[in-house]
């Protein structure tokens, strides 16, 4: 058993991450989610982090909409929800619930709460679907080519505000539930794994703690919960933009690889000039249409003066693999740029060609000029 007293105060943050729009005018989703009909339980806010507000910088800070309540049946207890959509400019969408963590609730229970929520996982994933639905729709003059586009990703925080009792970052690091919270498994799990852990965790005083792992994570702080779940959702939302694009990069490039091979087929033809030179266009403001996203994307937030929060940020960047996404992005961009390279040359080859064949031609033709006009004369 272990030795970690009973929660006293807490909630559960379950998160749904989707991409639904190119970009968001946020001022303009302000204004028309305000001229909407009052909605019971309908509140708008910007992002404002409490602690050293200078410090993080967001470029553009995210709109957030209180969708209502709901009732989740958890544990046996129905239990009361809080829904909020997030709403970000470079187009994603964040669909969060809160849910109070019972009173006298221990480590246990609440990882075995973990548990029942991952069973109902398929469930939640459709409900706060249509929460996501609902959101746009409600934003939807405010979003540029607004779309609920396939997949998604999700994450689960266990927010602990305080014990009953006095707990330090180390005592709760090492409980077995902790683990499991973060992990998402209450087997027992080996020395590296929770060597592991420890990398991923961070602490600004003895008695604060935040772990992350990829799809849970505990924060257990008494002052600074609110603006570190605002960080990890951010850098949740960063995520998973990058990942969209990425993958939609990977779908360009194989229409780019697909079209040049048509091309080189089609040139038997006398059809492939014109196609190499769309395609040419084509790359070159797709290319640049990509590292305008990047850039928007990697740019959305910085942390400067607040040596703890950047910490955790940068940590919450590395375990949701963001550098990997933005590296293999980046890769996928220098090919791109190298394709259009390529093909700029065999177009100016190609003209180059032309314009010899033309010089070749006009020669031909006054030869045949100044022998036709000896002959007659």
């Amino acid at each position: 058993m272990s030795s970690i007293p009973a929660i006293v105060s807490g909630q559960l943050l379950i998160y749904a991450i989707y991409d639904v729009a190119d970009e968001a005018d946020l001022v303009k989703v302000e204004r028309v989610v305000r001229a909407r009909p009052s909605v019971d339980g309908e509140r708008i806010t910007r992002l404002q982090l409490e602690r050293q507000r200078t410090s993080v910088t967001f470029a553009n800070p995210p709109v957030t909409v209180r969708l209502g309540d709901r009732s989740l049946h958890l544990g046996e207890v129905d239990h009361a929800v809080t829904s909020y959509a997030k709403v970000y400019d470079f187009g994603a969408l964040t669909v969060v619930w809160t849910v109070p963590i019972p009173p006298q609730t221990s480590l246990g229970r609440l990882a075995e709460l973990a548990e029942e929520l991952d069973q109902l996982q398929i469930l939640l994933d459709g409900w706060m679907r249509d929460d996501a639905t609902v959101a746009i729709d409600l934003m939807r003059d405010g979003l540029v080519r607004p779309d609920l586009r396939d997949g998604h990703e999700t994450f689960t925080l266990f927010s602990i505000s305080a014990f009953d009792g006095l707990v330090t970052a180390q005592q709760l690091l090492a409980a077995p539930e902790t683990l499991a919270l973060v992990v998402g498994d209450r087997d027992t799990l080996s020395a590296q794994l929770r060597a592991d852990l420890h990398d991923a965790s961070f602490s600004y005083t003895d008695h604060d703690l935040v772990a992350i792992g990829y799809d849970q994570g505990i924060i257990y702080d008494a002052t600074n919960a609110a603006d570190i779940a605002a960080l990890l959702e951010f850098a949740l939302a960063q995520v998973l933009e990058l990942d969209y694009y990425d993958d939609l990069l990977d779908h360009r490039i194989s229409h780019v690889v697909d079209t040049v091979q048509a091309t080189r087929r089609g040139r038997r033809r006398g059809r492939g000039r014109s196609n190499f030179e769309s395609l040419r266009r084509e790359l070159m403001l797709q290319q640049m249409d990509f590292v305008e996203v990047l850039e928007r994307v990697t740019a959305a937030v910085k942390v400067t003066e607040d040596f703890y929060y950047a910490t955790v940020y940068r940590g919450a960047m590395r375990i949701f693999r963001a550098e990997e996404i933005i590296d293999a992005t980046n890769r996928k961009l220098d090919l791109m740029f190298r394709t259009y390279t390529m093909l700029a040359d065999e177009v100016d080859s190609e003209k180059s060609h032309r314009l010899e064949l033309i010089i070749v031609l006009l020669i031909v033709a006054e030869i045949i000029i100044t022998i036709v006009t000896g002959v007659l004369r």
